[in-house]
């Protein structure tokens, strides 16, 4: 060999050579503006081990125990509440690296040039599962009967029924991207258990422009307050004590209308922050828009499309991470396989990293609210 390099070792260097990589410089052009997965599946995410599924329990209504009795009262006992069972399943995922053999030793002379080809590649496979991350997160299941792709906001969080004209409680049916539908979330029906449900907006919505007026920022206020249940003092909450995790996710068109509503009330020289009475607000050191004291993040992800079962009514989505919980195997995240193997091609050597990960709604009624148009 020429470049005085074993093939046979070129396996075990190029592992060794993953595991010290060191900081390197090249630029990579971004997909989306912003990845919303890093943040939650890094940050917000519950590390979990262990069981074939991720399973739970809640209790809906109590069952009347408690009464108001006079001295040397008749008792009639009641039933105990009925607590139900909470299913969601694991989802996997991989991103692999590719090196040919040639490609590897035309670089082994040169240590930086072999460091630099080694640390591109995983990059790229690093940034390849970040899109499909983000691309899940704002997706739903095919269908009812699909546990491959992740159940992501729109399987937790759904607009009305169509028809509905009213803001309420009133998200409980999954649209699923092949058009079918259901009620039915982690083995809970939510038609016929009424606190089982999100709380939608009926936004007043143009076809071609973005609508953010007095009347919504009012519907929101109302959904805030709706939305907002404080467990009582008198024991403790049994489902623990979690930190909220609230964001409003839109699309560029949306949180470009929201800065333009602040921008008018300064226009009329007014206090944007007091205008609104804090329920719309900006961020003066970034700028950045705030409903409820929480950021908008503009997402491609969220952008509307005419095709998309649930993006086609323009959604506005606050969710609190805290209430739907996602988590991540704490023995099966960015895995990486033992040692480079030879692929298919026998002058081809890959590396893969596996995850699993999943997610569950532990408070419908407590995520938040999603503002939309019109179903239909």
């Amino acid at each position: 060999m020429g470049v005085g390099i074993n093939v046979d070792a070129l396996p075990n260097i190029a592992a060794t050579t993953l595991n010290k990589l060191p900081e390197n410089k090249f630029t990579l052009e971004l997909d989306n503006q912003h990845s919303e997965a890093s943040i939650v599946f890094a940050k917000d995410a519950t590390i979990k081990r262990g069981g074939t599924r991720i399973e739970d329990r809640i209790s809906f209504d109590d069952s009347g125990q408690a009464r108001m009795r006079g001295m040397y009262g008749t008792d009639t006992p009641k039933g105990e509440t009925k607590l139900f069972t909470m299913l969601s399943p694991w989802n996997l995922a991989d991103t692999h690296a590719l090196w040919d053999v040639f490609e590897l030793l035309t670089n082994a002379t040169d240590p930086e040039g072999f460091i630099d080809l080694m640390a591109y590649k995983v990059t790229k496979a690093k940034e390849s599962v970040v899109n499909l991350l983000d691309d899940q997160l704002f997706g739903v299941p095919v269908d009812s009967s699909d546990e491959l792709n992740f159940r992501g906001i729109f399987y937790h969080m759904n607009v009305a029924n169509n028809a509905v004209t009213t803001d309420g409680f009133q998200g409980q049916t999954i649209r699923f991207s092949d058009g079918t539908t259901s009620t039915t979330n982690s083995n809970i029906d939510a038609s016929t258990q009424t606190k089982y449900r999100n709380y939608t907006i009926l936004r007043d919505h143009a076809a071609a422009d973005a609508v953010f007026n007095n009347t919504l920022v009012r519907q929101i206020r109302d959904a805030n307050m709706q939305t907002s249940f404080f467990f009582p003092n008198l024991f403790p909450d049994p489902s623990g004590v979690k930190t909220m995790k609230k964001r409003v996710y839109a699309n560029f068109e949306d949180a470009a209308a929201i800065m333009e509503y602040l921008d008018a009330k300064n226009d009329n020289h007014q206090a944007a922050d007091d205008a609104v009475g804090g329920v719309v607000t900006r961020n003066h050191s970034t700028g950045v828009a705030m409903i409820g004291g929480y950021p908008v993040i503009p997402l491609n992800q969220m952008a509307f499309d005419s095709a998309d079962v649930n993006r086609k009514f323009r959604p506005l989505v606050c969710i609190d991470w805290s209430k739907i919980e996602v988590f991540r195997h704490r023995d099966y995240w960015m895995l990486k396989s033992p040692e480079i193997v030879t692929a298919d091609s026998h002058s081809v050597l890959k590396v893969y990293w596996d995850l699993a990960f999943g997610s569950r709604p532990i408070s419908r009624r407590q995520a938040g609210w999603v503002a939309h148009t019109l179903t239909a």
